[in-house]
């Protein structure tokens, strides 16, 4: 009998529709995933991008120019994600998306990010930041 619930549970679940984060509601969505850790918030989120930043593979978009800032929100994008959107607008994306409106379709969670002492070990000391994965270039629209 409980696994017919826990079915139904799951399906009503998937059905209800995202919540929407727009460009003035980043405290609410950063609140929110605070609230839910470790689950993630699903949603609709727009921001305007203000900094981005390539490490390796992978490419972070910021909505503030300082990513450690309490109100920052980072959408991390994959390997394919930024060679999709390199061939999409001809730039990469940590060039192409500064001072512009986005919508991302996706999952934000809270990150714990550890800080490191000088000679690259990590220390006791810890942050967070809210994180959004993005996978896929359609996942990303201008606005």
């Amino acid at each position: 009998m409980k696994v017919p619930i826990i079915l139904l549970v799951v399906f009503l679940d998937s059905c209800t529709s995202p919540s929407v984060y727009d460009l003035n509601e980043t405290m609410d969505l950063i609140a929110d995933t605070e609230a839910s850790a470790p689950n993630s918030v699903r949603g609709v989120f727009q921001f305007e991008i203000k900094a981005g930043a390539k490490r390796g593979d992978v490419v972070y978009l910021n909505t503030q120019p300082d990513y450690r800032d309490r109100r920052n929100v980072t959408l991390v994008l994959s390997w394919y994600a930024v060679a999709k959107m390199t061939k999409k607008y001809g730039q990469r994306p940590e060039v192409f998306f500064i001072n512009k409106k986005v919508e991302v379709v996706g999952e934000a969670s809270r990150k714990k990010i550890p800080l490191y002492r000088q000679d690259g070990t990590a220390s006791e000391a810890y942050y967070y930041q809210t994180h959004i994965n993005v996978y896929s270039d359609v996942l990303v629209t201008l606005l």
